[in-house]
């Protein structure tokens, strides 16, 4: 399987203090803005915390601010497909595998 395509390891606490996760990402975007990486691992976070519709919300803007982001268009999928919208997240993840074809 892809890298692409397997939620990322942030070391949030063992992956388990979303809460913490998601304080220190909405600190960073408040003072620095937004960015496709700060939206594409927020809406991960969120995505683990099993909060889909924001997450879903979060990567449709890391896609928004740049659309050819092998990482924003995974974090897309990722998010939708957690989320049950498996019709719309596959063509988003292939269009990661399109961007970055040589991603392990």
């Amino acid at each position: 399987m892809s890298a692409l395509l397997a939620p990322p390891d942030r070391g949030w606490k063992g992956g388990k203090d979303h809460a913490a996760a998601l304080a220190r990402l909405d600190a960073l975007i408040g003072s620095e803005g937004e960015s496709p990486e700060r939206n594409a691992l927020r809406a991960e976070v969120r995505a683990a915390a099993g909060r889909y519709s924001s997450a879903v919300e979060d990567a449709e803007r890391a896609v928004e601010l740049a659309p050819k982001s092998a990482r924003a268009l995974a974090a897309l999928g990722r998010a939708l497909a957690r989320a049950g919208r498996l019709e719309e997240a596959l063509p988003r993840l292939e269009a990661a595998l399109k961007v970055a074809p040589g991603t392990p």
